[in-house]
């Protein structure tokens, strides 16, 4: 007979043996075992029906690895963790409480099927990798990859993926530091290439290959081994209608019973069709068989012993540290228990309930490990929410100066050291918000790089012109035209302050080139006028001095003696020089009144031509009277240009004035005016002409 994988049990139109005319020779007894057999197989199957499964994978809750910067100072975030394993977190709507006594034995055999190939690779043993260079830890991933079973590696080979990126990033880190201990700014590093990542990630996608195509053949296996099973219940089904001896037909039976066992696991969503198909056609072949009371005990002795220890084992799972582990184990035990054959009745709830209950805390403990768990995800995506919503926020600033790129720059460092110590956020959630928050990450620091990279040649330009103004003040640091020069120091200082930053390296360099230059020459115009001061102090003693000798002085009754005298005094307080500022004209003001009482005696003006002559003179005997006597001439010809202006002026305002009483006496002063300015200009040219004179004489 084929049977129809959907085909529900029961319905079968094979030619069963009709158990109410049974064979007229079998015993009343008989016929009472048979019937306690078959009642009690279909009691534990009506027990498999209702109840709710109870197997639920562990979830391996991989996310981005605990090490999410690059190696640049924008602390770049690395790709996530290579997990092979299907994660599936517990839902609480299908696990198992103590209450609801939710534990069957037609369990998830696909999520069986996932706990045993997760207990292959805990089995497997894991190696320490952190001693290993990169190249050894490569070599380790190739001998994982191409010598091992796919299954026996994952862990090893996470634990390798994990070791390499943390010696990337020391490296990056080392890099970093002698790169900014050589005075760089941390903003301009830019990680090296890692000359082994293209052959590390080589092994890693072969093994991506390798478990894609290990899942796909196990795929394949499952809906095999379904054909087989269902194979094998043929077999049975066809035992019923055999003629050979009971001792053979039950050794066939048994014989079935291992193959169905060692055939392997099916596709999950076949898993109840084909245990109620197995378990009906196992109890009508007790029932057609009859067995005999002894032998029945036997298997049921013999099935009690097993399902006791499972018991008892999965009692000890209450106390295991690893819920996990223990959630696990369990998995395999109802695998176990359904594999197991029927037992006495008077024992069978008893037993049953013993494993229920042990199953019912086992899996309480798991459903609140996962509940507790699921909820601290749900924080933990809230608060990885609000760190991106932070730098979401910081990305919509215009940030102009460098000081403060470098302040939000420091706040998103800081927020993503809190996004690594947050932990995982739900399987679901967690990848998109991981490549939300690193791409918002990597928004502002390609543009601060950009930023910093625009300022770089502003500072290179600045650099130039810096260099400029060195030059120009190094070419006049040495200038003695003090008051020029000191206005040309000021606009090239004025100039250095508006040009803005060099680059940092170079700052202190250029400033004290720069300073030096300033230094220089103000430091050698204090000493001057610090000599200066001194010296106009002596002169301000030597014309108080000449006052005395004025105020002293007595006329003689000779003309051309006194006049002479009084010239002579004259040209040593011109000779003198300088005096300090604010004694300045107190000083002249006192020599003015006592030399003037000595020509008002004389009845002779101090502009007279006579005086401006012997004023002449002693200059032209002096070392520098030549330069005088041609500053002297200079300011002649200026005052007689400006008089020459002013008197066109007035003679041209004249005619602007209408006839009225008011402007006759304003004509009036102007034309007293022009007359004066014009009596000036003839005095004026009688000094250019005898200075003239003298130096023809001379």
């Amino acid at each position: 007979m084929n049977l129809n994988p959907n085909q529900t049990p029961g319905n079968e139109n094979a030619q069963a043996p009709d158990f109410q005319n049974e064979d007229v020779k079998a015993t009343t007894k008989l016929n009472e075992v048979t019937e306690d057999t078959t009642e009690t197989a279909n009691q534990e199957n009506e027990n498999a029906e209702n109840s709710t499964a109870t197997v639920v994978e562990e979830n391996t809750l991989k996310e981005e690895p605990a090490k999410e910067e690059s190696s640049s100072t924008e602390q770049s975030i690395v790709e996530p963790t290579i997990d092979v394993k299907d994660d599936i977190v517990a839902d609480a709507s299908v696990v198992a409480t103590p209450d609801t006594a939710a534990v069957v034995e037609d369990a998830d055999v696909d999520a069986i099927d996932q706990d045993d190939e997760d207990d292959e690779a805990e089995e497997s043993e894991t190696e320490d990798y952190n001693t290993l260079s990169k190249e050894e830890l490569i070599e380790k991933l190739k001998l994982l990859v191409d010598t091992n079973p796919i299954t026996k590696v994952s862990r090893n080979i996470d634990l390798i993926r994990t070791r390499y990126n943390e010696l990337v990033e020391e490296e990056t880190d080392k890099e970093k530091a002698d790169f900014i201990a050589e005075g760089n700014e941390e903003v301009n590093f830019e990680a090296s290439e890692d000359p082994f990542k293209a052959q590390f990630y080589t092994y890693i996608n072969t093994f991506r290959t390798k478990y894609k195509e290990y899942k796909e053949n196990q795929e394949r296996s499952k809906e095999d081994n379904l054909k087989l099973k269902y194979a094998v219940i043929e077999k049975i089904e066809n035992l019923i209608n055999t003629e050979e001896s009971l001792n053979k037909t039950f050794n066939e039976f048994y014989q079935l019973q291992e193959e169905w066992r060692n055939i392997g696991l099916v596709p999950q969503g076949a898993t109840k069709h084909l245990y109620e198909t197995y378990h009906h056609h196992i109890e009508r072949f007790y029932d057609f068989i009859k067995i005999n009371k002894e032998l029945r005990e036997l298997d049921f002795k013999k099935n009690m012993e097993q399902k006791l220890d499972i018991c008892e084992k999965a009692e000890l799972l209450i106390l295991e540290t690893s819920v996990i582990k223990a959630f696990k184990t369990l998995q395999e035990f109802h695998k176990q228990w359904r594999e197991i054959g029927p037992v006495a009745r008077d024992k069978k709830e008893e037993l049953w309930e013993r494993f229920k209950d042990a199953t019912a805390k086992v899996n309480q403990r798991h459903h609140e490990h996962y509940v507790g768990l699921k909820e601290e995800q749900e924080k933990n995506l809230e608060q990885k929410r609000i760190l991106c919503v932070k730098v979401e926020e910081i990305n919509k600033l215009t940030l102009v100066k460098p000081k403060k790129w470098e302040e939000k720059a420091q706040e998103i460092i800081e927020i993503q050291k809190l996004w690594k110590a947050i932990g995982f956020a739900p399987r679901k959630e967690n990848n998109e918000i991981f490549e939300q928050f690193k791409n918002e990450c990597d928004k502002f620091f390609t543009a601060k790089r950009a930023f910093f990279d625009e300022r770089r040649k502003e500072e290179q330009n600045n650099m130039q012109l810096k260099n400029d103004l060195c030059e120009q003040a190094e070419a006049l640091k040495e200038s003695t035209d003090w008051k020029q020069t000191t206005a040309d120091f000021i606009k090239l200082q004025k100039a250095w302050k508006e040009i803005g930053a060099v680059p940092r390296k170079h700052s202190e360099t250029i400033w004290q080139r720069f300073r030096t230059a300033c230094d220089a020459f103000f430091n050698a115009k204090s000493q001057h006028f610090g000599n200066v001061d001194k010296q106009q102090a002596e002169n301000l003693v030597k014309k108080q001095e000449i006052i005395d000798n004025v105020v002293a002085f007595e006329i003689t009754g000779d003309s051309e003696a006194d006049m002479k005298t009084l010239s002579d005094f004259q040209s040593l307080w011109s000779e003198t020089g300088f005096v300090p500022f604010s004694k300045k004209d107190q000083i002249q003001k006192e020599f003015r009144a006592a030399i003037n009482v000595h020509f008002d005696k004389l009845g002779v003006s101090p502009q007279s031509p006579d005086m401006f002559k012997n004023k002449l003179r002693n200059w032209n005997d002096n070392p520098r009277g030549k330069t005088k006597v041609n500053s002297e001439r200079s300011k002649l010809v200026v005052k007689i240009r400006d008089l020459e202006n002013e008197i066109a002026l007035y003679e041209n305002n004249i005619g602007f004035f209408n006839n009225s009483a008011n402007a006759a006496n304003m004509i009036k002063d102007i034309l007293h005016k022009i007359e004066k300015a014009k009596q000036h200009i003839i005095e004026l040219k009688e000094k250019l002409s005898l200075i003239d004179t003298i130096d023809n004489e001379a």
